[in-house]
């Protein structure tokens, strides 16, 4: 492998001799030669997306591109505002009808079905009009409140380009490994579970891998349910038909694909899949509840002690 890429960069053309049209394609030539040497070590061929944590304040940057220097950006933070610059267009009439940008006749899902997931997930639509974003909120048959990103909520901002991304990865049947820094952030619990069966829909309907990094437990909890409903299918397979009545279809996570760990803060690494239970251990990101659980109990005992005392 080293060797073909030292043969690639000896025998790049002389740049200062052509154009700048070809020098870009012939950059672009190396680099896929490369990637696909790299790809076949591998036997991985999927394309590798990065959604970083902090999206909503990259939600604003994309917006105010002029106030800022790429330069001074990392790698990828420019990366994931390189790919929303390149699809927002794509929901210039909203999240139901950016399917049509993508034709085909062979989908997995129900496009409708996935794009209203996704309002319901946003509280509204998106819409990218005019080079401004906006989130728009249907109060009424005939009334529409359209938003400006910048307006909305911190968890609208957070988690709109990752299911935006995600949706047009389905839509385009694009294999990929995605990388997810705390989809968890500013979202309430019970959206944070809603995210987590997209992600493993996506990951499904896709046939995609997906890393998680996260500090929630509710995140875990939310694998963990979806990974009993595979161990179940996987079991009892007529079972099936009721697992998905539970959880939806296509959000199961079957057990030879998960894995977990925690870092803990001496850099050691710890396994948190029980394989005796066949189960995520939660409670060992969740330590603080017990802790604070302990401490309510010691002061309800303290105030029954007292109600003792004075003959309560």
């Amino acid at each position: 492998m080293e060797k073909e890429a030292l043969e690639l960069y000896v025998q790049k053309p002389d740049t200062t001799t052509i154009s700048l049209a070809y020098a870009s394609k012939e950059r672009l030539r190396n680099y896929d030669n490369l990637k696909n040497s790299v790809n076949r070590i591998f036997d991985d061929f999927k394309e590798t997306y990065y959604i970083p944590a902090g999206r909503s304040m990259i939600t604003l940057l994309v917006n105010n591109r002029s106030l800022i220097e790429n330069d001074n950006l990392d790698l990828i933070t420019r990366q994931f505002m390189q790919i929303i610059d390149n699809i927002h267009g794509a929901f210039s009439d909203g999240i139901r009808n950016v399917h049509k940008r993508y034709p085909d006749g062979e989908r997995k899902f129900d496009v409708g079905k996935i794009s209203e997931m996704l309002i319901s997930d946003l509280k509204g639509d998106y819409q990218y009009t005019a080079g401004k974003e906006y989130i728009v909120i249907q109060d009424n048959e005939s009334c529409n409140e359209k938003i400006p990103i910048n307006f909305a909520s911190s968890g609208q901002q957070e988690v709109l380009w990752l299911l935006n991304q995600l949706y047009i990865l389905m839509l385009k049947k694009e294999n990929a490994f995605v990388i997810i820094e705390e989809p968890e952030a500013h979202l309430y619990p019970n959206l944070q579970n809603e995210v987590v069966e997209f992600i493993a829909y996506f990951a499904n309907i896709n046939n995609s891998s997906i890393l998680i990094t996260t500090h929630s437990p509710y995140i875990l909890t939310s694998v963990n349910a979806l990974y009993c409903a595979g161990k179940v299918i996987q079991e009892f397979h007529d079972l099936s038909k009721k697992v998905y009545d539970i959880i939806g279809n296509k959000c199961e996570i079957y057990p030879e694909r998960v894995t977990a760990f925690k870092i803990n803060k001496d850099t050691s690494v710890q396994n948190l899949v029980n394989d005796s239970f066949e189960e995520i251990n939660t409670e060992m990101i969740d330590e603080i509840s017990d802790s604070v659980n302990e401490k309510y109990i010691e002061l309800f005992y303290l105030v029954s002690e007292k109600d003792v005392e004075k003959g309560e």
